[in-house]
C-alpha cells in the first residue's frame, strides 16, 4: 500500500535552502552594492516584507501555499479517524468473506487483531481497520432478505500532516474505491475527522482577521457541491483544531481531502 509522493517535508526543506543558498550567492556575486549601501537596502527590505506580509493576509493563494509549507516543515502532529458505511441490496456474508480476502492481499504487512463472523479487524501498514457486517432490518427486500450493511473504522491513526496527506491519498481512497466496488454498494456515507495536535494551521482561511492567539473558540460549517451529479451535497466542518468532512460519494471525499486539506483546489 506504500506510494511515494514527491511532496514531501524533505523536498520543501531542501528547495528552501537551495533558494535562499542561490539568492546570497546572487547578492554577494553580483549585487555588493546591496550589502555597501545598507542605508538603502534596510527600507527597501522593509517594504518588501511589507508587500508579503499583505499578499500573505490578502489573496488565499499565496496563505494557502505558506500555510501548507509550514505544515509540512514543522511536521504538524495530526490524529485523524474514518468511518464508511457500505450499505445495499447485494451485501451478504458472501460479501462480507470476500472482504476479508481482499483485506488480507494489501500490503506488505499486517496482522489480525480480531476476526468472528461478523467482525473482522486488521491492521495493514500501521493502519487499524475495523470492519463489522449486519443487516438492516428496518430495510426489507422481502419476507426472508433485508438489506445488507458493511461498516468500516480506521480510528486514531497519529501522523505528521504530511503522512497523513500522503496516506489519505494514496492508500485510503483507493481502498474505499476497491470495498466500494465489491460491495456494490447502493448507499454509502463516509465521515473523516482529522485533528490537530495545535491549532489547525490552515484556520486564517476561515478566520484571517483574528490572530490566533486570541481565537479562543471557532467553528465554521458550510456545505459543499458534490463530484457526481444527483448526490447531496457534502458538509464541512472547520474547528480551531480540527476539520470534519462527510460525504455520500468517494470521488467527493477526495475532493474534499484536496480543496480543504491539501489545499491544492479540487
Amino acid at each position: 500500500m506504500k506510494t511515494i509522493i514527491w511532496d514531501s517535508p524533505l523536498l520543501w526543506k531542501i528547495g528552501l535552502l537551495i533558494v535562499i543558498s542561490l539568492l546570497s550567492i546572487l547578492i554577494y556575486k553580483f549585487y555588493p552594492f546591496v550589502i555597501a549601501n545598507w542605508l538603502i537596502t534596510i527600507p527597501a527590505l522593509t517594504t518588501l516584507i511589507s508587500t508579503f506580509l499583505w499578499l500573505h493576509k490578502t489573496f488565499q493563494p499565496v496563505y494557502r501555499f505558506f500555510a501548507k509549507a509550514k505544515a509540512m516543515l514543522l511536521h504538524t502532529q495530526t490524529i485523524w479517524n474514518l468511518n464508511a458505511d457500505f450499505e445495499g441490496e447485494k451485501i451478504n456474508e458472501e460479501t462480507f468473506n470476500k472482504l476479508r480476502q481482499k483485506l488480507l492481499t494489501l500490503g506488505n504487512r499486517h496482522t489480525i487483531l480480531n476476526e468472528h463472523e461478523y467482525q473482522f479487524d486488521i491492521q495493514i501498514e500501521g493502519l487499524n481497520i475495523l470492519t463489522r457486517f449486519g443487516f438492516d432490518e428496518g430495510k426489507q427486500l422481502n419476507e426472508f432478505d433485508f438489506v445488507g450493511h458493511i461498516n468500516l473504522q480506521i480510528i486514531d491513526y497519529h501522523a505528521p500532516y504530511y503522512s497523513t496527506l500522503t496516506r489519505l491519498q494514496a492508500e485510503v481512497i483507493p481502498l474505499l474505491e476497491v470495498i466500494s466496488n465489491l460491495t456494490g454498494a447502493s448507499n454509502q456515507t463516509f465521515k473523516l475527522g482529522v485533528v490537530f495536535e495545535k491549532t489547525n494551521p490552515f484556520l486564517g482561511l476561515y478566520a484571517m482577521r483574528i490572530p490566533k492567539s486570541q481565537l479562543l473558540e471557532f467553528n465554521c460549517v458550510f456545505e459543499s457541491p458534490s463530484a457526481l451529479k444527483n448526490i447531496s451535497l457534502s458538509r464541512v466542518e472547520v474547528w480551531k483544531n480540527e476539520v470534519n468532512f462527510q460525504t455520500r460519494d468517494i470521488s467527493s471525499l477526495q475532493s474534499l481531502i484536496n480543496k480543504y486539506l491539501a489545499l491544492s483546489g479540487g
